[in-house]
């Protein structure tokens, strides 16, 4: 794969892989089926969770589509199921970002059980930028690329785990 370049001659981004990002929560009744443990459909949820605190770090806020008109899509998910959550268990996802063209990136997700430290389902998604103004993907600059790659720390919701993120 070949970096992008900048016009100071610099690599770019595209093709970097990031630090890993851990997204923190706890499994609540209503992401449980009748044998109290995740529906399979919930996994997508706590990985969509995740993706969206990464790009809020990277000041890629895209609750805010409506006012900008560019948010990510997915175009792709593929999901192994290796065990399973219940209802109570604090769990942590584990995500690692790519851009792949500065309109594309791929998340590389796992969900830890927290007590256990035992990896329950393995997510890679493919996604893009999008312009919903005129229906065409939307190609990020270096520098929003750098951000994201490079955010701070998540902000841990309400209901989550109080372990530290690294």
């Amino acid at each position: 794969m070949t970096n992008s370049s900048s016009a100071s001659g610099s690599a770019g981004p595209v093709g970097v892989v990031s630090r890993t990002f851990e997204y923190f929560g706890t499994v609540r009744f209503d992401d449980t089926d009748a044998n109290v443990h995740v529906n399979n459909g919930r996994y997508n949820a706590y990985c969509d969770e995740a993706a969206l605190q990464v790009f809020a770090l990277g000041g890629m806020d895209v609750s805010d589509a409506n006012g900008t008109g560019i948010g990510a899509i997915t175009r792709r998910a593929e999901y192994e199921y290796l065990g399973q959550l219940k209802y109570g268990d604090q769990f942590r996802v584990d995500s690692t970002i790519t851009f792949t063209k500065p309109t594309r990136i791929v998340f590389r997700h796992s969900i830890f059980r927290v007590a256990t430290e035992t990896c329950v389902c393995r997510c890679e998604a493919h996604g893009l930028w999008m312009d919903f103004r005129t229906g065409r993907p939307h190609r990020l600059s270096e520098q929003a690329m750098s951000n994201i790659l490079h955010g701070s720390r998540l902000a841990q919701p309400a209901d989550a785990a109080t372990k530290p993120t690294s």
